[in-house]
């Protein structure tokens, strides 16, 4: 009973988001092997911060329309789509405190 709930995303799989950055704003996509470590990235919104889905990441579309293909460095495996989000909000956080606080 429990098991279903948790995996209805693998079941019944969801249409992709589109979402329209921001008026002004900048797409930074989440990519195990981007170019660019994710603290050389600005975060300052306005930001659209697309991450993919586990084992196929974003659309190529959506990577070369990005401003910024950033990675989270860590030894061995990749973190999971959940946690690498969760890293990069409170980076994006962080980043927008500072500037509001400099």
């Amino acid at each position: 009973p429990t098991a279903g709930p948790a995996s209805w995303g693998a079941i019944y799989p969801r249409p992709r988001a589109r979402a329209a950055p921001p008026r002004g704003g900048r797409v930074v996509v989440l990519d195990a092997h981007g170019s660019t470590p994710l603290w050389e990235c600005d975060l300052t919104p306005p930001l659209t911060l697309c991450v993919g889905a586990e084992r196929t990441g974003v659309t190529p579309a959506l990577r070369a329309r990005a401003d910024a293909v950033a990675r989270i460095p860590v030894r061995g495996d990749s973190l999971n789509v959940a946690m690498a989000a969760t890293v990069a909000l409170y980076e994006a956080n962080r980043m927008a405190t500072r500037e509001r606080h400099a």
